[in-house]
């Protein structure tokens, strides 16, 4: 493994906490009116699920038994299904509304960033 692409995915690791805090403010509004709409498709339902497993995936690569770990057409099959642009509610609420959601937005383009950094280093 590319120790930089190493280093540049541990960076990731490490921001995505702060990143999340940070965006507090923009997970409230939208709760609220997730709460509030009966059809509201839950945006920050679907973006905390595939953010945490994007996460726990790419946890994994820095742990030592990560290449007894198995299955790594699985794993890339796990991570491209996890891309927030696969699911049609994240992508179309990405096209719309994202730009009001400025600290949201930019949680979730680096969770994507961690994704397709994590398939670089499985991939290499």
């Amino acid at each position: 493994m590319d120790k930089q692409n190493i280093n540049f995915l541990e960076f990731l690791l490490d921001e995505i906490p702060s990143l999340y805090q940070a965006c507090k403010q923009d997970r409230s509004v939208l709760h609220k009116l997730e709460w509030e709409s009966d059809n509201a498709a839950s945006i920050l339902g679907e973006a905390e699920i595939r953010c945490d497993s994007i996460v726990g995936h790419a946890s994994k690569l820095l742990s030592r038994d990560f290449k007894k770990a198995g299955d790594f057409d699985h794993l890339l099959n796990d991570l491209s299904q996890l891309s927030l642009y696969q699911s049609q509610t994240l992508l179309n609420w990405m096209i719309s509304e994202s730009w009001s959601y400025p600290s949201f937005t930019t949680y979730l383009q680096t969770s994507e960033l961690l994704l397709w950094t994590t398939v670089s280093i499985i991939t290499d």
